[in-house]
This record gives C-alpha cells, structure tokens and sequence, in this order.
C-alpha cells in the first residue's frame, strides 16, 4: 500500500470476506471522519461492574468505526508473528492453551498488568507501524497509513501515569480504548517484544511461561520467586522497560499442595474446571428438567444476575448459558470426557423436546449410499452467497437487515436441508459426519440465533456467542485463505502433525513432529511445502468437509511416524528426511480438481501387501467417504512401486511403472 486510496480498497476488501460481498463499501468520506479524533460520540462510555466488585469501563466504538475497525483487525491478524507464549485474544488459542502449559508444576507464579489496554499510547502503535513486518514508515512513503491506523485504534481517555514524583495522577491520553476491536490484537502486537524478553528470562530461569492478555503466569518445580531474588528484580526490570506496571494486589504464588489456578482453571495434575461450574451446570440442567423452560429461567435468572452483577437487560435464556457452558466443559474436558457427555446428552434431549423448528435424521446405524465428494461439494456450497437456497442467510448478512425474518430462514433451511440429504425411503445421500454437525448447527441456530433475532431484530453474526458458532461452521466448510471464513490448509497440516506422536514402549523412543520427539529423526522442520508455503496456501482455496479431512491427515502422520519403528529404528540421515507437500489444481468437465499430494520421502513398505487394503480402510475410508477421492502409492523393500486405491473403491493393487520416493499419500477434492 501506499496512499489512503489503497488502503480503503483493502479494507473493502476485507469487509466482503467479514460482511458478504454485497456489503456496501466504505467510502474515503467515511475514513476520513471515523479518523478524525476530535469528533463527538466517536465511542460510548460505560461502567461494568467486576466480580470482585470493583468497576471498568468500557469504551464502545460507533457502529461505523467498529466496521472499520473489524475489518482492520482481521488485516493486522493475518500480518504479525504470534508469539508461542501469547495466548490470549488470538484465533485458534484459548484460556485452555494458558494453562495447560502450567499443569503439574511444583510452582506458579502469576501477575497481572495495571490498565493494560489504556497502558499502550498512539505513539508507541504509530511507532511500532513504521517496523516490519508493517514497514508503514517515511522511508517507504507510507506513513500516512501508519498515522490512519494509529488513529483508528486509539482514543483520547483519561489514565493514571506516574508523574515526575512517582505518583499516580490522572491525565488525558490517546490510548487503545477497552471495547474496541482492534485493542486486543493491538496489544499483543506490541507486547511481541515483551513476550520475547519474558520467554529469554523464563528460560534462563528453568520457567515456562505465557500471557493472557494482561495475565502473566510462570511456573517451575523450583522456587525462585523470592521477591529479593535475581528472578523477581530482572521480571520487574522488564516490566518496566516495556512501560507496563505490575498490579500489585493481584500478585500470587500458589504452591503444589494447595489448589493452584491459572486463568481460571485448575492445574494441579491436568487442566479442568472448578468443582462449582460442574456443580452449576448440573443445577441449571435440573431446574430445566424438573420445572420446563419458562420456571427455570426465573430460578436461573436470579442466580445469573447476582453472579454478573452488571446485567442490566433481560438475561439471555437459560438454554443459550447452558451451552455455552457445555461448550466451555467441552474445550477444558475434551469432547469424550464422560461428564461432558452426559450433561450434553441431557441439554440434548432437552433441547429436542423443546424445539419443533425441524425432524432430525437419526444417521446412525442407516446404510449408507455411495455418494460422490462433488455432491458434498455442491450441498456445502450452498452456503455461498449467490445460490437459489436460504442456507447463504444463515451465515452471511442480509444487504438490509430490516429486510429479513431470521426464523423464516432456519425453518425454511431446515425443510431444505431434508430435501437434500434424505432419500424417499429415509437414507442419506450425505457423509454422516456433514449431516450430523449440519443438524447440530440449525438446531444451535433455532435456539440462541433465534432468540438473538427476537431480542434484537438482527442477525446472530452481531451476537458473541451465536456469531461464533457460525464462524465455527463456516471454518468447517472449506478450506480459503481468511481465518474467520474458513480453514487454513497449510496451518491444519502442520498443527496436525505438532500434535501427533507415536511411542516405542520397549526402547522408550517417541517419535514426533513437536516437542516430546527424542527420536532425533523428525522436526516440523522437515515437512515441506512445494514450492514454498505461501505459493501452496494461493492455491488451497475450495470447498470440502474439513472435520474428516484433520482425521485423515491426523491418521496420516501417526501412521508416517509409526513406520519408522518397523523392525527398529528406520535407517535415515535426518537431513534427508522430507515430508514434501504439493497442491495442483485442474479443470475437468466443469469440475476443479485439488490434488493434495503428501509424500514421505525414503520411506518403504515392510510386511504383507495383503494387509495394506485393510489398514487403508481401516484409517482413511470412514472419515474420507463422500469426502474425496484417495490413493497410496509406495514401494517395497524389492524396489517394486505399487498403487493402493481407497476411494473409488478398488480391491486389486496396481504395479506403477514410475519410482514413488517413499510413501505418497493422494487426495483429490473437487470444487
């Protein structure tokens, strides 16, 4: 970029991706007036009220500088670098990731940031611009956009700074304002440095560490939190080299012994809950069951408005909470923990008993047909923009949102869906896992997207929670380049392999991509895309189901580590090690065909080729039927390159002519 005029047209650019593409654009009038500082009712104060009862408040943005500061906000995701350490406000990272970094520690040592958000001045931001990755500087002739930036983010306030006697007095500030939506990703843009110096301490120390925010949590099996200690004076220095302050009162050490917390969560042995929030959630469960809908929300609501505090409208129903609270059990638990399971299975059938909008299909145990991957290609396009069926208006905005009847929509989605998925005699023509988690999401939205509706004539996207659920969706749908709209394929590739590991029990050995490997045979550093990540991304744009597909990849990693246990150790020099990744992309009769091609490099097949059909199917053909095409090609240690169709179905293997470089694995999707 280098005027104004090219920075509207990215922002433009990002509202269709956020709003739909019949968004109307932002114009240069509205830039200029949502940068102009000193114009009134630029953002909305008001004061919530704490847990602990103290107050904060919140400054709220307009309607038209909080578009534009969404659609800001997405760009700056996507340009810095994520510090490993910071896990707070960041896609795909969650209070969970905080704290299962802590768990099992002997020691953990929390502080909290005083006035973080309002801590970070407009020049500092303007100043931060001008380095990489942004390079908005003079040198480039682009720091008008660093002034426009820094303006959007930021608003005059009044702060406490110390003054020249060190004491706390109040002054007015052009700071990033609590509310806005820029303030969090702002924040920890320019705290990348504080994490570095913070980890480099940790380190020296034998300390893990990671930052929530304004939330900073060390932990270790030794003590050295002594507060005259080498550990507390070097903390404090940086600290206050980066112009934040501790709070002081918030300042803990919980000892192994005692109960120990981190972001809310017990870390004692593993990350979980509270006792209470189970203990809750059971109770909120009961009244629905004992009294119906109507009577618990009165018993719930009372207990709800005394536990917030600051709720000043109605309180959202009691099954909107309910959810969202399982969903938390599910993310802190995991979705097999037995407690979760059985407090969804109630809110289930609760939910059902309730809500009438449409007949579920009951997928299990039906055969099944033998669909085709484009047919759940053209279904899941349906919730593109431009088609003849609702399902685009259940995740995308309406150009007039007063033009629109939210419950007409999922009525009429969910009468829809059933003309699609279900054949006359009650089969389904869908991959179930796409009919089930598609079931899920219209029952979801004909309870809270619905309400959402009622409450506020307008769109569940406006709503945190309902919003979230269909972002959720929509990053199940396809694979793109915008995180908030889809899933990033070269991301879910190297997350997928992090995470998996394989472990020889008699020599000890863990195989593995992320941190746990002592095999001294695999690193992340060796898987490869062709030729290069940013070249491969431009082209991992299309539409598949992209919950099967982390299956498959993730049975594809565990069984590429696995090999290399096979009559002991494989026999290969690290450096030669690739896991090479290609992306191609053709017209076919009025098809685009994606061919994802995985190929562990120096690997052969050892033992019988008649195993090789059952062990395919075994991992690959649930979760990729329906799904995509996929095939094996490999060789054996005689030389002989062989051919192993899972999809379409084949029971014969095929003699290759050509030489395959180790195992490749082949996917094709169709778009």
């Amino acid at each position: 970029m280098k005027s104004k005029d090219d920075f509207l047209f990215l922002l433009n650019h990002v509202k269709t991706l956020i709003y739909g593409k019949k968004t109307k654009p932002f114009e240069l009038k509205h830039l200029n007036y949502h940068t102009n500082q000193n114009i009134q009712n630029r953002y909305k104060t008001f004061v919530i009220k704490k847990k602990s009862g103290a107050e904060r408040t919140i400054h709220s943005p307009s309607k038209g500088l909080k578009s534009i500061q969404t659609c800001l906000n997405l760009v700056l995701q996507n340009i810095y670098d994520v510090n490993a350490a910071a896990t707070g406000f960041i896609p795909g990272r969650s209070i969970s990731d905080n704290a299962i970094v802590h768990a099992g520690s002997n020691y953990i040592y929390n502080i909290d940031l005083k006035d973080f958000f309002s801590s970070i001045d407009q020049a500092r931001i303007w100043g931060r611009l001008r380095k990489p990755p942004f390079n908005l500087n003079a040198e480039n002739d682009r720091l008008e956009i660093a002034n426009i930036i820094a303006a959007i983010c930021c608003h005059e306030i009044k702060v406490e700074r110390l003054d020249e006697t060190n004491k706390w007095c109040v002054m007015k500030k052009k700071v990033l304002p609590q509310g806005a939506p820029t303030s969090p990703t702002t924040a920890n843009i320019i705290c990348q440095q504080l994490d570095f110096y913070l980890t480099a301490v940790a380190k020296r120390f034998g300390l893990k560490y990671t930052r929530y925010a304004d939330d900073i949590t060390f932990s270790s099996m030794h003590n050295v939190y002594s507060k005259k200690g080498e550990f507390i004076k070097e903390l404090n220095r940086i600290i206050l080299s980066q112009n934040f302050t501790i709070k002081e009162s918030k300042t803990r050490l919980q000892k192994q012994g005692y109960k120990q917390e981190v972001t809310g969560l017990i870390v004692n042995n593993k990350v979980n809950v509270k006792s209470q929030y189970v203990k809750q959630l059971r109770q909120w469960i009961f009244y629905w069951e004992a009294y119906g809908q109507t009577k618990a929300n009165l018993y719930y609501s009372a207990q709800y408005i005394r536990e917030k505090g600051h709720i000043k409208k109605k309180c959202p129903d009691i099954s909107i909470v309910i959810l969202g609270k399982l969903n938390f059990l599910k993310m802190v638990k995991g979705e097999e923990n037995e407690t979760y399971l059985l407090l969804k299975e109630r809110y289930d059938h609760l939910v059902n008993k309730e809500s009438s909008i449409f007949e579920t299909i009951k997928t299990s145990g039906l055969e099944e047909l033998n669909f085709k991957p484009a047919d759940t290609v053209k279904f899941l396009k349906y919730f593109k923009y431009d088609n003849e069926y609702s399902f685009k208006e259940l995740v995308h905005k309406p150009i007039e949102e007063s033009d629109f009847n939210y419950l007409e929509i999922v009525k009429k989605s969910a009468k829809q869906f059933l003309e699609i998925v279900k054949t006359k005699d009650g089969k389904i023509n869908m991959p179930k896992k796409v009919v089930d988690e598609t079931q899920e999401f219209l029952k979801n939205l004909s309870i809270f997207g619905v309400e959402y509706y009622k409450e506020t004539g307008n769109h569940p996207l406006d709503d945190k929670k309902t919003g979230t659920i269909i972002q959720a969706f929509k990053r199940n749908y396809r694979f793109g380049n915008e995180r908030s709209e889809s899933s990033i394929l070269s991301e879910l590739i190297l997350n997928t392999a992090k995470k998996r590991t394989f472990t020889n029990q008699s020599e000890g050995i863990i195989f593995s991509f992320g941190e746990t490997n002592n095999s001294h045979q695999f690193d992340q550093e060796q898987i490869k895309f062709i030729p290069d990540i940013t070249k491969f991304q431009t082209k991992a744009n299309f539409f598949t189901w992209v919950p099967n597909v982390t299956i498959a990849l993730a049975a594809m990693f565990e069984s590429i580590l696995k090999h290399s246990n096979i009559s002991g150790i494989r026999q290969f020099n690290y450096n030669d090690k690739r896991i090479n990744i290609e992306l191609q992309r053709k017209l076919v009769n009025d098809l685009i065909e994606i061919e994802l091609t995985i190929t562990d490099s120096n690997s052969l097949f050892i033992g019988d080729l008649d195993n090789i059909f059952t062990d395919m199917r075994r991992d690959f053909l649930p979760p990729l039927k329906g799904i995509c095409d996929f095939k094996i090609q490999f060789k054996t240690m005689e030389d002989i390159c062989y051919e192993c169709k899972i999809l379409p179905y084949s029971d014969k293997l095929k003699t290759l002519n050509e030489h395959v470089d180790g195992f490749k694995y082949i996917f094709k999707f169709y778009d």
